[in-house]
């Protein structure tokens, strides 16, 4: 999938897909990616953590990035969200 870099793509990718993997999602409540989760959250976003040192943050079970792999999703970066259909929480 092409990097999307633009408004209308990024509003696209909010608008059709309600879920989003967090890479290096943190259960500290002041960090970026932990608020910013949330927020995604309480908007109706589903939130798929990312990162092996936690079991569950925001009430979601952690998802290994080999799960992801085998899914065929690529990780670029800290931050990485697209569809993500029938993904399952084991790792």
């Amino acid at each position: 999938m092409p990097m999307v870099d633009d408004i209308a793509g990024l509003r696209r990718i909010l608008r059709d897909c309600r879920t989003i993997a967090v890479v290096g999602l943190s259960a500290n409540w002041y960090r970026p990616s932990y608020f910013a989760a949330k927020y995604m959250q309480d908007k109706g976003y589903r939130i798929i953590p990312v990162n092996p040192n936690y079991r569950d943050v925001l009430g979601e079970v952690i998802v290994g990035e080999r799960r992801l792999v085998a899914h065929g999703l690529v990780l670029n970066g800290r931050w990485w969200s697209d569809c993500v259909a029938n993904l399952t929480n084991d790792n």
